[in-house]
């Protein structure tokens, strides 16, 4: 079984709205096999990653995008060593509407294959078009602040 650990950095760029790098760090001492496609959706959608976006004035910013997501296949595997990483930057204004500036509060979510229990390994992840072996379960990123200007 591996030790995941999600990092969430705020990223400048001034192309985007409320960006932020995710990353699935392995912090294990064994190698874990991963969903590594880190699609955005919402809290139980079909893709791996969620976020809780909370704004300036306290309230929580609503996933509001339409996802058209398959399902996660087995090309979308990744093999991580202890210590290695996948990543992604990804843009919340696309998936959240940040209308005004101020301190946004962001916390996310990965789902490995299934979702289900943290940690646990898939024993037959067939169905989901996942091969045999890929690390299920979910893993929580600390809490970040991401200015909007």
């Amino acid at each position: 079984m591996g030790t995941l650990r999600l990092v969430v950095e705020p990223v400048q760029d001034d192309e985007a709205v409320l960006a932020v790098r995710v990353l699935l760090v392995n912090d294990g001492d064994d190698d874990v096999t991963v969903n590594a496609r880190l699609a955005v959706s919402a809290e139980h959608g079909p893709g791996e990653l969620a976020f809780a976006v909370v704004g300036p004035d306290g309230d929580e910013v609503p996933f509001a995008a339409r996802v058209n997501l398959g399902r996660a296949r087995g090309e979308h595997t990744a093999t991580l060593r202890p210590t290695v990483h996948v990543g992604t930057t990804v843009d919340l204004g696309d998936y959240h509407p940040v209308d005004a500036p101020g301190a946004y509060r962001v916390v996310a979510t990965y789902r490995g294959a299934g979702g289900g229990g943290a940690g646990a390994e898939q024993e037959d992840d067939s169905d989901a078009g996942l091969p045999t072996g890929v690390w299920r379960g979910s893993v929580r990123s600390d809490e970040v602040t991401v200015e909007v200007r």
